[in-house]
């Protein structure tokens, strides 16, 4: 298997080693290395190709797969255009690369299909692997006299002590975050799909926290306890069980797994013992998994991953709220990013087209000339139009005189002005004075003399004017039908329905 590196990571040494040890493998290039590291690495590697930046890698790429690593904008843009072009990607996880970076991964997996490996550390850890087989083992045979077996899981409690020396005497959110990444992937790998969240902190200051706590439950399942401080490096998982209890430690580089049980002595039974040789088996192991991954797909573990960069995350909203979090873990798909965009784009044109109504409402105010009587008048059909004289006279036409008598009835229930509408097409301002006289005669030989003074003559707003309100008017319902071809769009890209399975009993 040929491999290209970008980006680095102290993280990926146990690997790189066994890489270097396994003559069917070989690490062909990389970028985005520090020059200390890349020093080391061509101890390794001596025949490597060290790029000077991403775009030079991708451009030669000649590998099966990358290895990713490191959190700068040069690694992530340089893994999002791999796994855009189909890449297989082989991830060392950080909290720093926020779920979004994940989640733009898994979109491009999901568009081509394209193989995500994750690379943890603690979960490939051979005494990890040991633990999980054990309890593995007690769910199908029930413990026996002598044997390291703990019964019934009731309780994980892992206990983290960071060296106060680097993170000083208090804990920085960005340091709390990447621990319990990698912790969090253990206890979810030994205890199940933890789907609550609580979180506390302990002792915040502005200089950090002394001690966090989060909780992990989830149905049916054992709760996990994790806590993290500063002090002397520790690392301590306690799985308490109905018939002993499974420790596991880690420090400097010794690790032991050792079983205490409850109907015994007090004396632990030591299972499994790692000394100076830890990196060398975690290095195998995770050749192991990528090899497995590669092999069979690593959908699965990568849907773990995300679920334990949603877990991290988790914690930061258990703290806001105050309470637990709920998680209910959904696999991201485009369509369901292409929803929330949707419906965020949605609610923002609706309030632009409330906020563009009442603009337009305002300028209307302003700009137009027209009196408040003659826009109700107009509302209420009491205005004679020019159409009503004959064309380019101030002589009443058939319509105009029918117009007229219907006006002279509905001033009579209800006296109201009535404006006459100068010819816009052939505008002459003495020519409509004489058509208001022409109005005045009518209503005086109709015998309604009184109506006379209900007469006026309408205004006629700017051309420009009305052109503006047009436009206006037009601007702010734009939004509102362009919502409307938004919902159709969700209408239209809802998937099929599936079809109802064959009943072959």
């Amino acid at each position: 298997m040929n491999l290209a590196l970008l980006g680095w990571t102290p993280g990926l040494n146990p690997l790189l080693k066994e890489l270097a040890g396994a003559g069917e493998h070989r690490l062909l290039s990389a970028a985005c290395v520090p020059d200390e590291a890349a020093t080391d690495i061509l101890k390794w590697f001596p025949a490597l190709r060290i790029h000077s930046d991403w775009e030079s890698l991708v451009g030669s790429l000649q590998a099966d797969a990358v290895l990713v690593a490191g959190v700068s904008e040069a690694v992530m843009a340089g893994a999002r255009q791999l796994a855009s072009s189909g890449t297989p990607l082989i991830v060392h996880p950080s909290a720093a690369q926020k779920t979004s970076f994940i989640y733009e991964l898994t979109l491009a997996h999901d568009d081509n299909r394209v193989p995500l490996i994750p690379l943890p550390e603690l979960r490939c850890h051979p005494l990890v692997l040991a633990s999980k087989a054990m309890l593995d083992t007690a769910l199908h045979e029930p413990p026996q006299a002598g044997s390291a077996g703990i019964g019934a899981v009731r309780l994980f409690r892992l206990e983290h002590t960071i060296d106060d020396r680097l993170a000083g005497q208090a804990l920085t959110r960005a340091v709390i975050d990447e621990h319990l990444l990698h912790d969090a992937h253990v206890l979810r790998f030994l205890g199940g799909s933890f789907n609550r969240v609580t979180a506390v902190d302990t002792g915040t200051t502005t200089g950090g926290i002394a001690q966090t706590m989060v909780t992990l439950a989830g149905q049916n399942l054992p709760e996990a306890i994790w806590t993290l401080k500063t002090g002397r490096p520790d690392w301590h998982l306690s799985i308490i069980g109905s018939e002993g209890t499974l420790s596991l430690r880690m420090f400097d580089d010794t690790a032991r797994l050792e079983v205490t049980r409850s109907d015994a002595s007090s004396a632990p039974v030591l299972v499994e013992k790692s000394g100076p040789s830890l990196e060398a088996g975690l290095g195998h192991q995770q050749l192991k998994f990528i090899e497995r991954c590669l092999a069979s797909g690593a959908g699965a573990e990568w849907t773990e991953l995300t679920r334990t960069f949603e877990t991290v995350e988790a914690t930061h909203a258990s703290l806001r709220r105050r309470r637990t979090v709920d998680l209910f873990f959904e696999t991201t798909s485009e369509r369901s990013i292409f929803k929330s965009q949707m419906t965020a784009a949605g609610c923002g044109l609706l309030t632009l087209t409330l906020f563009l109504l009442m603009g337009f409402l305002l300028l209307g105010a302003v700009l137009d000339s027209r009196s408040m009587g003659q826009r109700r008048a107009e509302a209420e059909r009491r205005v004679l139009p020019a159409s009503a004289f004959e064309t380019g006279s101030d002589q009443l036409s058939l319509e105009g005189r029918r117009q007229l008598h219907e006006l002279i009835e509905l001033l009579g229930r209800s006296p109201q002005p009535v404006f006459l509408m100068p010819d816009e097409a052939d505008p002459d301002v003495e020519r409509d004075r004489r058509r208001l006289q022409s109005v005045a005669a009518f209503l005086t030989n109709a015998g309604h003399p009184e109506h006379i003074t209900w007469l006026d003559l309408a205004t006629v707003p700017h051309p420009l004017t009305r052109l503006l309100l047009r436009v206006l008017r037009v601007l702010w319902i734009a939004p509102l039908v362009v919502f409307l071809l938004m919902q159709f769009l969700l209408f239209v890209t809802r998937p099929a329905s599936r079809e109802q399975e064959p009943d072959h009993s």
